[in-house]
C-alpha cells in the first residue's frame, strides 16, 4: 500500500471561526489511506484542538500571539515534517508560510480565503496577489470573490472554486419535530414562543447592534418574540449596555460560545444574518441546511445562497427598520416559513454538501502534488 501524502495545514488559531469549523470538517471527511494531514497553529489552542486530535489528526501549537521565536518554529517544522503539500489557512500563516514553505520545503502551497475583499485591510490582497509565485492555487469558497480575485489581477489559472462553507447538518436528522421540542424545553422555551437566532462573533462587522436596534420594532408587534444570540468577542459589554438601554434585557438573551449548534437552529424560527459584511456565511449555510428561514443582510456574496423570497429574505443593509419589518412578516407566516426553510434545505444539499467539498479538495492536492512531479 502506497503511504498517504503528507498535508501540512497551517492556521493562525484554532478558536471560534468559520475557517476553523471548516477544516475540522475537511480533515474529518479526508481519505487518509491517501492523505495525512497535520495541522500548526501558530498561536494558541482553542476548543477545536480536542476535536481534530480525536480524529487522529496530530496538533502542533507554536507559541503565543507577538512570540517572535514562531516563525523560527515554524521553519524547524517545515524541515522537519517534509509536508508533499501545504495549505494555508487566514492571513499571518499565509503571509508566513508560503516564503518559508517554498525555501525549507519546495512543496506544493494551497491557500484558502475565506472572505470578500472589504473583509480585509486594503493591502491583504495585493500582497497575497504578489506572492503567487509561491503559492500553486488558490482555494475560492463563492463566486463573488471568483470575480473579485480576477478583476484585481490574481492568475485565472491559479483559481480554484470549492463551495468551503460545506455542512454535514444536510444530512438526514432523526425526528426533527422531537429534536426541536427537547431543544426549546433545554433553553427554558415555550412551544410557542416565537424565537429569532443570531450566530456570530461578537464583532462590528457582524451587525448585533443593527439587530438590538430592530428588536423594540418587532417587540411592538410580536411582544412575545425571544432573540437568542450567540457567539463572543470584544463588543460583550456594549451590547449588554444596549440591549438594557433598550429595555430590551426580557427578549434579547446572550448565550455565549456554543460548540453544538444544531439544536439551536433547530429551536429557532427565523435565523438573523445581519452581518454589514460577509462572504456567504457559515451561519447561513447551516441554518439553511436545517430548513431554517433566513433574513439576511444583502452583502457579499450572501445572494449566492439566498435567493429573495425564493430560499430566504434580503434585506439592505444598515437598516432596522427594514431587518425589523422582515422579521415580523415571517414571524407571523408559518406557512411562508416552511416553503422558504424547504427550498433552502434543497439547495444547500445540491450543493453544500461537506462530501463534495472534501472530494473537491482532495482533487486539487492530488493535481498540485502531480504538478510538482
Amino acid at each position: 500500500m502506497n503511504t498517504p501524502h503528507r498535508v501540512l495545514h497551517i492556521i493562525d488559531h484554532l478558536n471560534t471561526g468559520g475557517a476553523q469549523v471548516i477544516l475540522l470538517r475537511l480533515l474529518t471527511g479526508m481519505d487518509r489511506e491517501c492523505w495525512a494531514p497535520i495541522v500548526c497553529c501558530l498561536h494558541g489552542n482553542g476548543p477545536y484542538v480536542g476535536q481534530l486530535q480525536d480524529q487522529g489528526v496530530t496538533v502542533h501549537s507554536l507559541g503565543r500571539r507577538g512570540d517572535p521565536r514562531v516563525l523560527w518554529r515554524l521553519a524547524q517544522m517545515l524541515h522537519t515534517v517534509q509536508p508533499h503539500l501545504v495549505h494555508l489557512h487566514l492571513e499571518t500563516s499565509t503571509f508566513l508560510g508560503a516564503p518559508l514553505a517554498r525555501a525549507m520545503t519546495g512543496a506544493r502551497t494551497a491557500v484558502s480565503i475565506y472572505g470578500l475583499r472589504n473583509q480585509y485591510p486594503a493591502w491583504v490582497f495585493p500582497l497575497l496577489r504578489t506572492m503567487s509565485c509561491w503559492i500553486g492555487a488558490y482555494v475560492v469558497g463563492g463566486r463573488a470573490l471568483e470575480r473579485e480575485l480576477l478583476a484585481a489581477g490574481f492568475p485565472p489559472s491559479k483559481l480554484r472554486f470549492i463551495s468551503l462553507l460545506a455542512t454535514e447538518l444536510a444530512g438526514d436528522l432523526p425526528d426533527g419535530a422531537a429534536r426541536r421540542a427537547a431543544a426549546r424545553r433545554a433553553e427554558g422555551l415555550a412551544a410557542d414562543t416565537p424565537v429569532l437566532l443570531r450566530v456570530a462573533r461578537l464583532h462590528p462587522q457582524k451587525g448585533h447592534g443593527l439587530l438590538i436596534d430592530a428588536m423594540p420594532r418587532v417587540v411592538q408587534e410580536i411582544p412575545n418574540v425571544q432573540l437568542l444570540i450567540v457567539g463572543d468577542g470584544p463588543l460583550e459589554t456594549k451590547l449588554h449596555y444596549q440591549v438594557a438601554n433598550l429595555g430590551l434585557e426580557g427578549v434579547v438573551r446572550f448565550l455565549g460560545f456554543r460548540l453544538a449548534l444544531c439544536d439551536l437552529y433547530l429551536a429557532s424560527d427565523v435565523v438573523v444574518i445581519s452581518s454589514q459584511r460577509e462572504g456567504i456565511g457559515l451561519t447561513t449555510v447551516e441554518a439553511m441546511a436545517l430548513g431554517r428561514p433566513v433574513v439576511a443582510s444583502n452583502v457579499g456574496g450572501v445572494s449566492e445562497v439566498i435567493r429573495h423570497a425564493e430560499t430566504g429574505l434580503l434585506v439592505p443593509p444598515d437598516d432596522p427598520v427594514a431587518l425589523a419589518d422582515a422579521l415580523v412578516a415571517l414571524l407571523r407566516d408559518g406557512e411562508r416559513r416552511q416553503q422558504l426553510g424547504t427550498a433552502a434545505r434543497s439547495l444547500i444539499q445540491r450543493e453544500y454538501s461537506v462530501p463534495h467539498m472534501v472530494a473537491e479538495h482532495e482533487r486539487l492536492y492530488a493535481d498540485l502534488i502531480q504538478e510538482k512531479t
